[in-house]
């Protein structure tokens, strides 16, 4: 086996290092946070006003991983800028592969959270009881 053959890698060990430590770790510690405080903000508020405000904050984990993108990309192409002779377009591909893979994950850690939240909110506007005075007439608000 030559030196200059790549090392083959497990798919998982492909992951980890496409994410690197920080995304690693960050990507799905926000989705886990956004996660539960989303269930909370459901099962904890009645009203939709609420449930929809929280909904901007589920895409954290994609706007993170988007920002990894950028990361790798810039990267990737300062490996271009200031490689000697011309790199091989293998490795160009890789880097600019493992900076995407930031995006799918983020994008798929924050999926079960808009679901969560998007089904709430839904079920929230479907279930929804006008507040009535004793009469039975709806309530003028002030």
């Amino acid at each position: 086996m030559h030196a200059a053959e790549s090392q083959q890698i497990s798919l998982i060990g492909w992951m980890f290092q496409a994410l690197g430590p920080s995304y690693g770790i960050l990507l799905p510690l926000v989705g886990l946070i956004v996660f539960l405080v989303g269930l909370a903000v459901v099962f904890m508020n009645r009203r939709t006003a609420v449930i929809a405000a929280y909904l901007p904050f589920v895409a954290l984990p994609a706007l993170i991983g988007i920002f990894g993108v950028v990361h790798g990309m810039i990267a990737s192409m300062s490996v271009v800028a200031f490689a000697g002779s011309s790199p091989k377009p293998s490795e160009i591909a890789a880097g600019i592969s493992m900076s995407l893979f930031s995006a799918l994950v983020g994008m798929m850690v924050s999926f079960p959270s808009f679901m969560v939240v998007a089904s709430g909110l839904f079920v929230r506007a479907v279930n929804y009881v006008p507040a009535t005075d004793p009469g039975g007439e709806p309530l003028k608000q002030s």
